[in-house]
């Protein structure tokens, strides 16, 4: 069994692990605060944020490569810039793609600008 705690005062992630009948702590990279849970195939880890419109701190989910799992507004957000630009390299014109994807222009713009996609 696992424990993990972070304290909002100091963002300092700890972590602890049951053995033999008491929790021990265990070390945590200061430069790269991840943790892997082997019972649960996944990992925590801080990361500094925006989340709900709230810049701070967080502690998410991640892969064990220590890759963070996107939000389900992040997985919304990375479909519409992927349809963006495949709709733009099958060369539709922003206006097309903007209307596609019920999108304004300037966001279409931005999205290919953002990627390097010519228009």
């Amino acid at each position: 069994m696992t424990l993990g705690h972070l304290n909002g005062q100091t963002e300092h992630l700890r972590y602890f692990r049951l053995s033999d009948g008491r929790y021990q702590e265990q070390v945590i990279s200061p430069t790269n605060p991840r943790l892997w849970i082997p019972e649960l195939t996944i990992g925590l880890g801080l990361w500094l944020g925006e989340f709900r419109d709230l810049p701070q701190v967080w502690l998410r989910w991640c892969t064990a490569d220590g890759t963070f799992i996107p939000t389900d507004t992040e997985a919304a957000q990375n479909q519409i810039h992927q349809a963006v630009i495949n709709l733009l390299q099958m060369g539709l014109t922003t206006a097309q793609v903007a209307q596609a994807l019920s999108l304004s222009e300037v966001e279409v713009q931005q999205i290919a600008a953002n990627y390097e996609i010519p228009q």
